[in-house]
C-alpha cells in the first residue's frame, strides 16, 4: 500500500505553529482501504561529540607500554605509540560529528592562585615524557583532530565549556576520561567513557548508585571529603556517609554554611571552624564552563591530510599505525565499509 502524508492547513500564524507541533510528533497516512494509521515521527537524532582529555591517555600509555620506544634518531615515543593507538581505535569505532582532545599545559592553572599548595604533592613528570605530550598534540593535529589548550586552565575545564557549547547546540556528547573531576558533567545527554581494562559508560544512574546523588552535586561531595590527588584539604572528621547526608539535605556547600547552627554540635563546630577552606575547595573542585574558545563548529569531524599525516608517521617510525590505515581505510583516509562497530550507537 501507498501511504501519503496529509498537510493541513490553517489561515494564521498562530495555527502554522500548532500544525507544525503536531507533526513534529506524529504523521498522518491513509491506506488505501479508507482507514487512518496515526504514526510516531522518529526524532531527529541529536549529533554527537566526543571530547577527549589526552593528557592522562599520553600519560597511561608512557607507563603502560613495557618496552621502550625509541626512534633511530633518540626520540622517545611509546607514549605516543600508545595515544595514537587509542585515537585510532576512537576514530573506527564510534560515530560522532564533533570531536576534539584537550590537554593541560605546563604553566599552571588558576587553582594554584587560589590555594598554592594545588597539585604540589605530584611528583615531576620525567623529560621524555613531557616531550611526547607536545608529540601526541602534533599527531592529533595531523589526523585532522582539533587540539585545544590554553594556559591558566586545565584540560577539564575546557571539556566543561565545550560540553556546555555542545549541549547549547542540541548535541549529545561523550567524554573519554579516567579522570572523576569530569563525572559532574553527566547529565540527560552527556556521559562520560572511562577506559581501562575494563572500560565502561559511566551514566547518572552510575553517579546515583556510586554516590547517591545527581552528577552536579559531586564537587560539593569532593570539597567536603578533600582530594588527596589534588591535594585539596577537606573537612576533618567529616565521613563520606555524612558528607552526602548533608548535602542530601541542603543540596549546596552554601546552604550547608549557612545552616551550621542546625546541625549537630559535633558537626557544626567542624563546618564552622572551617568555613572559608569550604567555599575555597568548591571553587577548585568546580569546573569551569566559560573560557573563551572558539566556536564548537572547530571540532567538526575532517578527513585527514594524507601527505601530512603520512609524513608525520614516517618521521616519528609509527610504521605499524601507517600499515594499518593503508590495509583499513581508504586512499582519501575515511574508514572501509564495515569497519565502524559503533559503540555509541542505542
Amino acid at each position: 500500500n501507498k501511504h501519503l502524508i496529509c498537510k493541513l492547513k490553517f489561515p494564521s500564524s498562530n495555527m502554522w505553529t500548532k500544525n507544525n507541533q503536531i507533526l513534529s510528533k506524529f504523521s498522518r497516512s491513509f491506506s488505501s482501504k479508507g482507514k487512518t494509521v496515526v504514526t510516531p515521527v522518529s526524532p531527529r537524532p541529536r549529533p554527537q561529540t566526543l571530547l577527549l582529555d589526552g593528557t592522562p591517555m599520553v600519560f597511561r600509555s608512557f607507563y603502560g607500554i613495557k618496552t621502550k620506544l625509541i626512534t633511530t634518531t633518540g626520540i622517545s615515543t611509546g607514549g605516543v605509540y600508545g595515544y595514537l593507538k587509542m585515537l585510532l581505535k576512537i576514530m573506527t569505532e564510534w560515530n560522532y560529528e564533533f570531536i576534539g582532545v584537550c590537554f593541560d599545559t605546563p604553566v599552571p592553572s588558576f587553582r594554584s592562585q587560589v590555594l598554592t599548595t594545588y597539585k604540589n604533592n605530584r611528583l615531576k613528570a620525567p623529560k621524555d615524557l613531557k616531550e611526547q605530550f607536545r608529540l601526541a598534540q602534533e599527531g592529533t593535529i595531523a589526523f585532522g583532530i582539533k587540539c585545544i589548550s590554553m594556559n591558566g586552565f586545565e584540560a577539564d575545564d575546557l571539556i566543561a565549556t565545550y560540553t556546555a557549547r555542545a549541549l547549547e547546540k542540541n548535541h549529545s556528547v561523550t567524554i573519554f576520561s579516567p579522570d572523576k573531576d569530569v563525572y559532574q558533567l553527566i547529565g540527560p545527554n552527556v556521559n562520560v567513557y572511562k577506559p581501562s581494562k575494563a572500560p565502561k559508560i559511566v551514566d547518572a544512574t552510575s553517579i546515583q548508585n556510586e554516590f547517591g546523588m545527581n552528577p552536579d552535586k559531586l564537587p560539593h561531595l569532593q570539597a567536603i571529603l578533600g582530594d588527596k590527588v589534588d591535594n585539596i584539604p577537606g573537612i576533618p572528621g567529616i565521613s563520606k556517609k555524612v558528607a552526602v547526608s548533608l548535602l542530601k539535605e541542603y543540596g549546596t556547600v552554601k546552604n550547608i554554611i549557612a545552616s551550621a547552627t542546625d546541625l549537630a554540635p559535633s558537626i557544626r563546630d567542624k563546618i564552622e571552624s572551617n568555613a572559608a577552606s569550604l567555599e575555597t575547595a568548591l571553587s577548585l573542585t568546580t569546573l569551569r564552563n566559560d573560557i573563551s574558545l572558539d566556536d564548537i563548529s572547530c571540532l567538526r569531524k575532517t578527513v585527514p591530510d594524507r601527505a601530512e599525516l603520512f609524513d608525520y608517521l614516517e618521521r616519528y617510525e609509527f610504521f605499524s599505525i601507517r600499515q594499518y590505515l593503508e590495509k583499513h581505510f581508504s586512499e582519501d583516509l575515511l574508514p572501509k565499509k564495515g569497519n565502524k562497530k559503533s559503540k555509541n550507537e542505542s
